[in-house]
């Protein structure tokens, strides 16, 4: 034991941002913890850690428990590393007496752990308890927390996460998987939108679990994917991570850590709290039975859940007119992963469909004929998995769950009843991010930190003005500029008795097309990204029903989200029964890849507002919002006129440039830069009530070149110069 606590003394860590790296010895330490084996299952590694302490103690479940901050390991740190600092709770919270509560490590700039573990799966349980530590006050503590790379909490307050549940120290609990070889960095960073925002952790335990527990691994073990018709089965991968929302023991006592079958899990027993209907309900007792696994392994959950359930009552009469139904709130745009936890073990309960009932999860149906016996057989544990997808709903942080339960027809069942023994619900991470929204926050305006000025910086303004003109407006733009200069080239060539298509496309350039001049208008292919159909499955969550916001001709068009869900985008799906077939949609594709309009690098500012603004209004979430059609053609003709209006108004130097126009490249054209501000970055929620501002206007010293006109004069600040104030349209005739 000696040489390995010299090992990990001078163990090599992270630079400057890393306080700890936890070596091997920790778990050959654990598991030497007396009677460990006594446990279905042992884990590798059984960690954990006491942020700011400088002592090793034993656990209320008898585990050692390593300070971080100890004495003898004041190699550990960083000589030059000041960032965090070890303090004192005032007094040892109400709701648990573990030591490690009494100790916290704060700071308020980014501080990381590094552990060295085994390749496998492991659960990372963080404990917090928010008070008044020495020059920290908890309504200031706003942070983040990543793991690998995982956003596992984001602007996370604990002090309110705290009132909202009623306990004044509490743990959140997450899963992931460790690949080979890697080590595990968790890092918390104090969040940049609150003034003297600060990070801490009171302990960090990191506890191995049985392979594919409840990760799937094999294609033959799948999960329920409820309300999705077109992929009725879904998996959990190794690349994914999973926060613990809820673990309950239905009917009976709290199972505490030690109480578990070695994963040192909480089983909850405040399955009443989530109740919303049962009637006759009653809580049931094995008294008889005993429990045997053969169907999962004993690891599963403890003995003690299988031992007690609740059912409807006694009632069939009762029982055949309600659902038993619980209620879990739940993080708006997550998919959900529900494991249910049966055992049959009433006496009267011997053959199959004697008790026989309908499931129903987040209003969609999971089982129409479950069947407990027909599962696993009398006294033998076994769970059904299920996944849900929980939408985004406009302003609503927390959406409900629904768990009911329902007797089977009556010419079906014996025993109008339905039971449930336990109940586990675990979020899905959505592209690498686990973070979901503070409660409601119950804290007086007066303790409330401060929002930071740099949150609405010009610099993420113009990152979001990227994501807004580049995502949503510019497609719509392109289209409406085509139609609009169609037309407007078609009358112009009716006028002079032309009747060539050659002038409804002059404007036009494909990159299929060669250019007669010098340099070609081929677009260039570095401009256009490329995506996997696994790209498009994970931007519109395996096209979920609930991202679709149009429907077109070649099928849905989906709402989704790129770049780690940075950036918003429009999908196509082509429907194969469509009417429209693969080679017209693959058409499409080519040509909005390649499409492109000269007059875009001289559009008007006040025509370019416009027709931002009603791209916008057009993908407002709430369908009553968008405008009408004959509304939209109104914009557009506004804009047109608004377009043609600064044109007039404006010195173009055409007989000057007309002179030029034959030996200048195609792609030499007037190159402007607008940089706008938004008001705010939330790109669909309130999309229609955007308002662009323009800033500053600046030209690229480029030659400049059209079919019949050029832009020159500018405004001394570098403005295109408008005549006219549009109040209303000045010609109203359709085009």
């Amino acid at each position: 034991m000696e040489n390995t606590w010299r090992k990990y003394l001078h163990a090599k860590i992270h630079p400057i941002l890393a306080l700890f790296c936890l070596s091997s010895f920790v778990h050959h330490l654990v598991l030497a913890v007396p009677d460990q084996s006594r446990y279905p299952y042992q884990p590798t590694e059984n960690i954990i850690i006491a942020c700011g302490s400088s002592d090793n103690f034993i656990s209320q479940d008898k585990r050692p428990i390593l300070g971080d901050n100890s004495s003898q390991h004041s190699t550990l740190f960083e000589p030059q590393n000041n960032a965090s600092i070890a303090s004192t709770a005032p007094q040892q919270p109400r709701s648990s007496s573990e030591k490690y509560f009494l100790k916290a490590r704060l700071s308020y700039s980014p501080f990381t752990y590094i552990f060295n573990l085994t390749a496998g799966q492991k659960f990372i349980r963080l404990y917090f308890y928010p008070t008044s530590y020495p020059d920290f006050g908890s309504s200031k503590a706003f942070f983040s927390v990543k793991a690998g790379s995982f956003t596992l909490l984001s602007n996370f307050s604990a002090s309110i996460t705290a009132a909202a549940i009623g306990q004044d120290a509490f743990f959140k609990e997450f899963c992931l998987n460790v690949e080979e070889g890697a080590r595990l960095n968790i890092t918390f960073s104090p969040s940049p939108d609150y003034q003297q925002a600060y990070a801490f952790v009171n302990g960090i335990e990191i506890v191995s679990m049985p392979t594919n527990l409840y990760y799937t691994g094999t294609d033959s073990k799948k999960l329920k994917f409820l309300g999705q018709t077109s992929n009725p089965v879904t998996s959990i991968e190794n690349s994914s991570a999973l926060e613990t929302v809820y673990r309950i023991n239905f009917g009976g006592r709290l199972l505490s850590p030690e109480l578990d079958t070695g994963m040192y899990r909480t089983w909850f027993n405040n399955y009443l709290e989530y109740l919303t209907d049962a009637r006759t309900g009653a809580i049931i007792k094995n008294t008889s039975i005993d429990v045997h696994f053969s169907g999962i392994p004993n690891y599963t959950a403890p003995v003690e859940v299988y031992k007690t359930a609740m059912s409807m009552g006694a009632s069939e009469e009762v029982n055949v007119n309600y659902w038993l139904t619980w209620e879990f709130p739940v993080d708006s745009g997550f998919t959900y992963f529900i494991r249910l936890h049966f055992c049959e073990f009433q006496e009267e309960i011997t053959e199959h469909a004697h008790r026989m009932f309908e499931i129903e999860i987040a209003n969609q149906t999971a089982e129409t004929e479950a069947d407990i016996l027909e599962w696993s057989g009398k006294g033998s544990p076994t769970y059904r998995d299920y996944a849900v997808i929980i939408g985004l709903k406009e302003n609503v942080k927390k959406q409900n769950l629904s768990v009911a339960l329902h007797p089977a027809e009556g010419w079906k069942t014996n025993y109008s009843d339905a039971i449930l023994n336990g109940l586990e619900i675990f979020k899905e991470d959505n592209q690498k991010n686990l973070a979901g929204f503070n409660p409601d926050d119950p804290i007086t305006p007066s303790a409330a930190p401060q929002k930071n000025s740099r949150s609405t910086s010009p610099k993420n303004n113009r990152k979001t003005i990227v994501a807004i003109v580049a995502g949503v407006a510019s497609g719509f733009i392109l289209f409406s500029l085509i139609f609009f200069f169609i037309s407007r080239r078609a009358r112009k060539g009716k006028d002079s008795g032309s009747s060539t298509w050659a002038s409804f496309w002059g404007p036009f350039s494909f990159s299929a097309t060669k250019s007669t001049k010098s340099g070609g208008s081929s677009l260039p292919s570095d401009l256009c990204t490329h995506f996997s159909l696994s790209d498009i499955k994970t931007a519109t969550n395996n096209f979920d029903d609930v991202f679709i916001i149009g429907v077109g001709g070649f099928g849905n068009v989906y709402k989704g989200y790129v770049y780690d869900g940075s950036t918003p985008v429009a999908i196509k799906r082509l429907n194969p029964r469509s009417q429209q077939g693969a080679n017209e949609f693959n058409t499409e594709i080519e040509m909005l890849s390649h499409l492109r309009h000269l007059h875009l690098g001289k559009i008007a500012l006040e025509c370019l507002n416009k027709f931002a603004e009603v791209a916008m209004s057009c993908l407002d979430d709430k369908g009553t919002k968008r405008p009408s059609m004959s509304e939209v053609v109104w914009g557009l003709e506004f804009a047109l006129q608004l377009q043609e209006t600064a044109e007039k108004n404006e010195n173009f130097c055409a007989e000057e440039e007309n002179g030029k126009k034959d030996d200048v490249d195609d792609n030499e054209i007037p190159l402007m830069k607008y940089e706008y501000d938004v008001d705010s970055g939330d790109l669909f929620s309130n999309i229609g009530d955007h308002v662009l501002e323009s800033r500053t206007i600046s030209t690229v010293a480029l030659t400049s070149i059209s079919d019949d006109q050029s832009l020159s004069t500018k405004s001394s600040d570098g403005r295109h110069v408008s005549g006219a104030v549009f109040s209303e349209i000045m010609n109203p005739r359709g085009r």
